[in-house]
């Protein structure tokens, strides 16, 4: 073999880490990837599982708190008190509670966890991942993507669990809409802007 065919050759993905990286799964042609040992991941990516893995315990994300506790001092400063607002918006992070789990924060910590060929494993880039979410949500439903072995490494609680993936997410993700759309009716213009991403068009 020449040294030019050696070259030619293409080299093993992260072949330079010094992390061990093996393959986890594949979606539409396209291989995820993952450490070797979970709890042995680079500074960067772990911070960012650290925060994602508090968001699924609390049911929600960070952001959603944040916005929740402004509505909720809107309307204590209110005069008068709007009560019923404040009533209103206990009760439905009471509600939150009852949930198993947010699927959407799921997705963002496979998100760290699982990386492809374009990826730094020792960095997480925030833009470049929510974009491969979207990816995964467009090829194949919440189901499929969530009883996939790897997947439920993450949540090993969702396994045995008799509820249906798919519809679970839909009744989640309705249940998100109602309660944003009290937050945001309790937020001046500007916080709004603030926590404009909360709120998709």
């Amino acid at each position: 073999m020449t040294f030019k065919n050696i070259f030619k050759r293409k080299l093993k993905p992260f072949s330079d880490s010094k992390y061990i990286i093996k393959p986890a799964f594949e979606v539409n042609g396209t291989t995820y990837y993952e450490m070797d040992d979970i709890f042995n991941i680079p500074c960067l990516r772990g911070l960012a599982a650290i925060k994602y893995y508090e968001e699924m315990r609390m049911k929600t994300s960070l952001e959603f708190l944040q916005a929740h506790t402004e509505a909720v001092k809107n309307a204590l400063r209110a005069n008068p008190i709007d009560v019923f607002t404040v009533d209103k918006l206990n009760g439905q992070l009471k509600d939150r509670l009852d949930f198993i789990v947010d699927t959407d924060t799921v997705y963002k910590l496979a998100s760290v966890v699982y990386f492809d060929e374009n990826e730094n494993p020792e960095e997480y880039e925030h833009g470049y991942n929510l974009k491969k979410i979207a990816k995964w949500k467009e090829a194949e439903g919440v189901n499929a993507f969530f009883l996939r072995q790897p997947i439920q490494k993450l949540v090993p609680f969702l396994v045995g669990q008799d509820i249906n993936i798919q519809n679970y997410s839909k009744a989640v993700e309705a249940i998100t809409k109602e309660h944003l759309e009290t937050i945001l009716d309790s937020l001046s213009s500007e916080q709004r802007q603030q926590y404009m991403t909360l709120f998709p068009s």
